[in-house]
Order: structure tokens, then sequence, then C-alpha cells
């Protein structure tokens, strides 16, 4: 938590309420974020839903649930901050080096941990995504259709009869 957090090394912190509004900058940090969700009918809206800035206070951190790409970015921020002891004074080099050891670190832990359980490993890259929460598709603009038991539709609803759906007669 930023609001309790002193660097030793710079003297910076805690960041309170409204820091932001009077404290000189040190740097600016920039992103670039490309997505392409190719899926007809899903495309706009999904790309939106990851590009999507909401206007949120950096402090605190009150939710762990990642909603976009901006609030994953946010969580790197705060740990780089929180962490400056460790890298504040390392050359470019330095900083480089420091960031392979803890890859490598975090790497072999999830490898380890990976092997200490019996649960299946996940694929590290995976070509969809399922979204079924009603939370997540109405952020991504999705509306859900409540379709009623077939007990109590009778047999000439359109339900009932198959449809075909953005495809093609291929």
């Amino acid at each position: 938590d930023l609001r309790c957090w002193v660097s030793d090394k710079t003297g910076r912190g805690p960041l309170v309420d409204g820091w932001r509004n009077n404290t000189k900058p040190i740097m600016c940090s920039y992103k670039r974020v490309e997505c392409s969700f190719e899926v007809y009918g899903f495309q706009g809206r999904t790309e939106d839903f990851i590009h999507k800035v909401e206007i949120q206070t950096l402090l605190p951190m009150t939710h762990l649930a990642y909603s976009n790409i901006r609030d994953i970015l946010l969580v790197g921020h705060r740990q780089a901050v929180a962490w400056v002891d460790e890298w504040h004074g390392m050359s470019l080099e330095g900083v480089r080096e420091f960031e392979k050891r803890l890859q490598q670190e975090t790497n072999s832990k999830l490898k380890s941990e990976h092997f200490d359980s019996a649960a299946p490993l996940r694929p590290s890259f995976s070509r969809s995504i399922s979204v079924t929460d009603e939370s997540s598709l109405k952020k991504m603009g999705v509306n859900t259709l409540v379709i009623p038991d077939s007990s109590s539709c009778d047999s000439s609803s359109s339900l009932n009869k198959p449809m075909r759906m953005n495809s093609t007669s291929e």
C-alpha cells in the first residue's frame, strides 16, 4: 500500500490523497498497446473493452480484478515504485540484469510450483478466450439472451429450430 510506503534511499513517500496535484513529475511513461480481435460482431466491442480507459485514482489499490490493460499497467507501476530501493541508483545495464534475474527467479518458482502440484500445466499461449460471467459480458457490451426451459416452449417456437447466425453456407 503506497499510502504507508516510504523509500529509504530516496525519502519519497508516502503517497497521500491528492499527491498527483502537488508533486513535480519525475518522469513520464508511455505505453503503446495494440490488440486485434478479428471475430465478426465482437471485434469492436472487445477491442474497446481491452483498451478501455477508466477514470480512477491510482491509490488505493482496492481490487485485484484486472478489467483492462490500464489496470494491469498500474499494478506494474505501483510495484516499481514500491521496490525503488532495490533498483534506485543502478545503471541501465544494471537494471536490465536485475530484470533478467527477477524474470528467471519468477520462472523457476512457477516451474517448481507446477511440479509440486497435481494441477495440469496450462498452455502459455491460447488463441481463444471464453468469457461467460454476465458482468464481463456486460462490460464488453454483449447482451445476454435468456432462453426459457424447453419444457415451457411450444414446439412451434423459433428457438427450437436451427438458425444460422453470422456464418456463411460453406
